[in-house]
């Protein structure tokens, strides 16, 4: 987590720095950001306590390890402001509740999933489509998987309605 943090935390700097970017270094800063973060391995995502055991290496016996894990980045790394970076750490648990990481509840996913569609910021997420799209994808299968598809309507509806168009098309 040491050298982890710092990565997801990088960008965007302090809000007094970010009101004086320009767009075309705005547009450098977050790419580059977009492709360190990235780029690091899913399995660092999902380990940001002290040790070096994984997330994904916590028994079933041990939920309360994941949970420690989401509450942490859920103090830290904010949808709303560090949106490029909780993206990634967003797909790194999707990826592992849909490799049958019993440790991941469907509830507790969704409502991660639920927050990020309500909080994040238009601006990053528009160098993030792909990722984007597999949020949005993980949460219509979901609510698919138990037969709640209006509940989906109703998550992108509240969470975002104008919010993802203003923020591909903007």
């Amino acid at each position: 987590m040491d050298d982890i943090l710092p990565k997801l935390l990088h960008f965007p700097p302090h809000p007094q720095l970010h009101s004086a970017f320009s767009e075309s270094h705005y547009d450098e800063s977050i790419r580059h950001h977009i492709q360190v973060v990235g780029s690091l391995p899913e399995k660092s995502l999902l380990h940001p306590l002290a040790s070096e055991e994984s997330a994904l290496d916590v028994s079933t016996a041990e939920p309360q390890k994941l949970r420690q894990v989401l509450m942490i980045y859920a103090k830290v790394v904010d949808p709303a402001r560090n949106t490029a970076s909780y993206i990634f750490i967003l797909i790194a648990y999707i990826n592992a509740y849909n490799r049958g990481n019993k440790t991941i509840s469907d509830v507790e996913l969704f409502q991660k999933i639920s927050k990020f569609l309500k909080s994040f910021d238009g601006r990053q997420i528009r160098y993030l489509g792909k990722e984007f799209n597999k949020v949005v994808d993980a949460l219509v299968q979901m609510v698919v998987g138990v037969r709640q598809v209006s509940l989906c309507a109703q998550v992108l509806v509240s969470c975002t309605g104008s919010r993802i168009l203003f923020a591909f098309y903007w």
